[in-house]
């Protein structure tokens, strides 16, 4: 066997490696679901974001909102103040006073980093120059870090407050607020599908 092969198939982990670390991946998994619920349906969905900068809460919210064609989703900032929103009980009032048949509450749950070695790759000149002893080009290894951010997402009815489904998710370096929640927006969305909850 050559010595380009190896080294080539190095190369290539190592550029996989590089093109994962800089990725953004979100993963869900349903945590649970109410068994007497075959599909879901609402006419007006608040969106309520916990444990987020008023910023980002705002920008998370608004993206949630947007990616829902089928209902009328509204974001809970407009109708919550951020001094409200740790208020469990008034918040919730304020969620029943809107009028609202359904709630979607993402909250977030942690926040870790986590830092890989990506080794040295080795790369040689062309074997057709054989006449030559073989030059060898060795870029050096280095690390990566990367930012996972774990969620839980609910959806509940109105004014029941009864949990109808739940997930959990995790996202892999997010690029900014919004990015996020369109990640975790549309991974919950085809798991529910995947469920035949929405269509």
């Amino acid at each position: 066997m050559s010595i380009r092969a190896p080294v080539e198939c190095a190369r290539a982990v190592a550029l996989m490696l590089l093109w994962l670390s800089g990725c953004q991946t979100t993963t869900l998994s349903t945590t649970w679901k109410d068994p007497s619920v075959a599909s879901l349906s609402f006419n007006r969905m608040a969106v309520v974001v916990l444990n987020s900068s008023p910023a980002e809460r705002r920008a998370q919210e608004d993206t949630f909102a947007g990616g829902m064609t089928k209902v009328k989703a509204v974001p809970s900032y407009s109708f919550i103040p951020d001094e409200l929103l740790k208020d469990t009980a008034k918040a919730k009032q304020r969620v029943i006073d809107g009028g609202f048949d359904g709630a979607l509450i993402v909250r977030l749950v942690d926040t870790r980093q986590e830092t890989s070695y990506v080794p040295p790759s080795v790369s040689t000149w062309d074997d057709g120059w054989s006449w030559v002893e073989p030059s060898y080009h060795v870029t050096p290894g280095y690390t990566v870090t990367d930012t996972f951010i774990r969620a839980e997402i609910s959806l509940y009815s109105v004014p029941s407050g009864k949990l109808l489904w739940s997930g959990a998710s995790e996202t892999m370096n997010p690029s900014n607020a919004r990015a996020f929640a369109g990640e975790v927006a549309k991974a919950t969305a085809n798991e529910l599908r995947k469920q035949g909850m929405i269509h």
